[in-house]
């Protein structure tokens, strides 16, 4: 009883690390993968109790009972260890590889931002040019020549200024990134993006959610045929909890895979739609998405 009490009161120390698993393993599997180890151990150390504890002073039973009971001790603590590393190194990878991702989307916004001021400083300086060549026209009386050439003119302004749309740097790259790519794609877009200044959803998180939702819906409006594409997105505040609703149609047949939609990109589940569900379960949030009459929803509620 005093070394079990004594043992017990030595493992304490690792039961932060098996509150950072808790809140940071997500996947089921794992988990029950790992409990095949604690179950084998529970189920050798009832099997190797003495029908009698007088039989545990004949010859070495006794020594060899406590060798094998600190063998499975140390066994455990070895396989918990190695799961731990392993886990929080997976984690963190995933974690270092969204980051990129969204430094990434950053650049892209950067080179578009010095793409813009470079093409609106042209501009300007050409702009004089044109209102002379307007001017003459409408002096000229000649209503069609000059009609034409401001249909030109207006057709020129191919490149659309970065908006600002939230607080967040990364984010604010991230939804003009896609912006851009909506508007190339000629999606009628209406978003409405209200997020909470502070928040205990981390970027990254957020990041991972927002990209998931606008990359998956453009695509999804890529499929259907142009005039027709829409992509409505809406991000609010309800108390203390974040509301994300987003729907967009789509032209391409989903597949199923039993409760989960498979990927229209490879083989296999979607990635996107099981990182928004883990993220979100993180946070204690609810996810749900679907599809009704050619329309994809996300709904996703999280205390922020």
């Amino acid at each position: 009883m005093g070394l079990s009490v004594a043992a017990m009161g030595a493992l304490v120390p690792l039961t932060k690390y098996y509150a950072w698993m808790i809140d940071n393993i997500n996947i089921g599997k794992v988990w029950y993968l790992f409990s095949i180890l604690p179950i084998a151990l529970m189920v050798s150390n009832i099997y190797i109790i003495p029908i009698s504890y007088a039989n545990i002073r004949v010859g070495k039973v006794y020594a060899k009972g406590f060798i094998i009971t600190i063998f499975e001790l140390a066994l455990y603590l070895i396989v918990f260890i190695l799961f731990y590393i392993f886990s929080k190194t997976t984690i963190e990878k995933t974690k270092l590889t969204e980051r990129n991702n969204i430094l990434e989307i950053q650049k892209s916004y950067t080179e578009s931002l010095q793409s813009y001021i470079k093409y609106t400083s042209k501009a300007r300086h050409d702009f004089k040019h044109s209102v002379h060549v307007m001017s003459r026209l409408a002096d000229e009386g000649n209503l069609s020549a000059l009609k034409d050439y401001i249909a030109q003119y207006e057709n020129s302004l191919t490149v659309t200024a970065p908006v600002r749309i939230c607080k967040s740097e990364a984010l604010n790259a991230l939804f003009n990134h896609y912006r851009q790519q909506a508007i190339e794609n000629n999606v009628d877009i209406n978003w409405r993006i209200d997020l909470p200044d502070k928040s205990r959803i981390l970027d990254v998180d957020l990041c991972s959610i927002f990209g998931n939702i606008l990359e998956n819906a453009i695509d999804g409006c890529c499929t259907v045929e142009e005039g027709k594409r829409y992509f409505n997105l809406t991000s609010e505040i309800k108390g203390d909890c974040l509301y994300i609703v987003s729907t967009n149609n789509f032209g391409k047949p989903l597949r199923m895979d039993g409760e989960e939609f498979s990927s229209t990109k490879h083989q296999g589940k979607g990635i996107g739609l099981y990182s928004m569900k883990s993220i979100t379960d993180v946070y204690d949030g609810i996810f749900e998405a679907g599809n009704n009459d050619g329309e994809f929803f996300v709904n996703i509620v999280m205390k922020y």
